[in-house]
Parts: structure tokens; C-alpha cells; sequence
């Protein structure tokens, strides 16, 4: 009934964590090319997709194509009816939590709540940690890399909401793939992308996973936390979906 997936470059915190994923469920690596597979050598049980980057992938800043590309990979090895797609450099020992929110939410896209702001940015799930139906994902990033080679770039104009203007990180284009496969994409205005965002969402507080291990790029560089603190400074994270509508502040 349920994958969890783990997508990019190969790293331990993922990797040291696989066993214990194993519990769960099923267990794909879906990851490149470049790759030291040396790393994955006593994984047993697991599939493992291995991709090349087509050349047009650079040319989109925060990486959106890569996410796309290898977790589209990895989705043509998924054969459950539910997919947990996490980031290679990141390990979540508890994902009791996140399951039972999915299945209780089984059209919803479940989320943690890593950089997930509610109002103040709309159609912005977090992207650490997601997943779903497989049928809404892997016909929403079909779509999202199709629209993407001829243009080299994400943009709104792949799902026909050119007023989006282009994307610099995942979140929106990530969550919009998965409002295309659901087949809500066409209704989404200017007006109410703050009430498709909470219909169509679930969320899971990370501190309900514990003990876990994310990760962000900061100025200073990567940099890996083992608790939460760090969502709810100056622009805070949700905690819950009871304060989406709630938080309030400029960007």
C-alpha cells in the first residue's frame, strides 16, 4: 500500500535510516548517475533508479527541475497506491505520524511543515517531506517536466496560470503538479489560491516525528537540524492547519 521514496544525491542520513523506512513499507532510492553507489552497497530489498540529468536542467535556480526529474523517476518504480517522497539528506525515524495523517487524507497532498506559511505564501507546502496518492504524482510531474524541456525554466505557463510568473524554488511547482494530477489545477484564480491551498492540503507537525534530521541552505551554508526551532523566527512555519489562516506577516 505505501513507498517511501527518497530522492537525490546519495547521503547517510537517508541511507543510515532505509531499515528502518522498511518498517513502513517499501523503499525506493531514486538517485544519479554521478552517485558513489559503493554508498548503498548493503541496502537489501531496495530498488534503486539511477538517472541522468538531461543538459537543460541548470537552467533553473533552486533546483526545481532536479526535484522533479529524480522523483518522476523514481515514481515509474512505484507500484503502491501511496507514496512518501522524502530528501536524500534528511532521515525521519517516526513516520507513524505522517501515515496515518495520509490515509486519513487520502486526496489531500500531506505535507510537513518545514517552511509551510500558510497565507502569506500561498500554494507553498513544504517540500522536505510530502506525499499522496501515486496516480496524482506521477501524472502531475509527467506534466510539470513536459512543459518544462521546451522552455528551461519552471514557469506558471505550465499549467496554464501564466499570472504565477516563474518559480525560483519547488514548493509551488512541486504542489501544483500534484493539483494537476488530482484535476483541480483549472480551478485555481487569482482570488483563491490561499482556499485551494487549505483544501487540498494535510499537514504534519515535525515534532510529532521525533527524533529526526532536515536540512536548508543558509548563508553560511548547509546546515542540519534535529529539532524545529528554527521554523518559527521572523517568518514562521505553521504548526498546525488551525493557524494557516492565522499567521500574518510581510514578506
Amino acid at each position: 500500500m505505501l513507498t517511501i521514496m527518497i530522492c537525490g544525491p546519495l547521503h547517510k542520513h537517508s541511507l543510515n535510516n532505509i531499515k528502518n523506512y522498511q518498517k513502513y513499507g517499501k523503499v525506493i532510492v531514486s538517485c544519479y548517475n554521478t552517485d558513489d553507489m559503493s554508498l548503498i552497497q548493503e541496502c537489501d530489498d531496495v530498488v534503486i533508479v539511477q538517472s541522468t540529468l538531461p543538459s537543460f536542467s541548470n537552467a533553473n535556480s533552486g533546483k526545481v527541475f532536479y526535484q522533479a526529474w529524480s522523483s518522476y523517476q523514481g515514481l515509474q518504480y512505484v507500484d503502491t497506491e501511496f507514496v512518501i517522497r522524502s530528501r536524500s539528506d534528511e532521515g525521519w525515524e517516526n513516520m507513524g505520524p505522517f501515515i496515518d495523517t495520509m490515509m486519513d487524507s487520502p486526496d489531500k497532498f500531506t505535507s510537513c511543515n518545514i517552511y509551510f506559511k500558510g497565507t502569506p505564501e500561498p500554494l507553498h507546502p513544504s517540500d522536505h517531506l510530502y506525499g499522496g496518492k501515486t496516480e496524482y504524482f506521477k501524472k502531475g510531474f509527467k506534466h510539470f517536466l513536459e512543459g518544462y524541456a521546451p522552455i528551461g525554466y519552471a514557469h506558471g505557463h505550465i499549467f496554464n496560470l501564466d499570472w504565477l510568473g516563474a518559480f525560483a524554488t519547488g514548493e509551488v511547482p512541486i504542489f501544483l503538479s500534484f493539483l494537476h494530477g488530482l484535476g483541480v489545477i483549472e480551478s485555481i484564480t487569482p482570488d483563491n489560491t490561499n482556499q485551494i491551498t487549505f483544501d487540498n492540503t494535510a499537514l504534519v507537525n515535525i515534532d510529532d516525528m521525533k527524533p529526526y534530521i532536515w536540512s536548508c541552505t543558509t548563508m553560511a551554508g548547509r546546515k542540519y537540524w534535529t529539532d524545529s526551532d528554527d521554523l518559527y523566527h521572523t517568518y514562521p512555519s505553521l504548526k498546525s492547519m488551525d493557524d494557516f489562516w492565522t499567521i500574518k506577516y510581510k514578506l
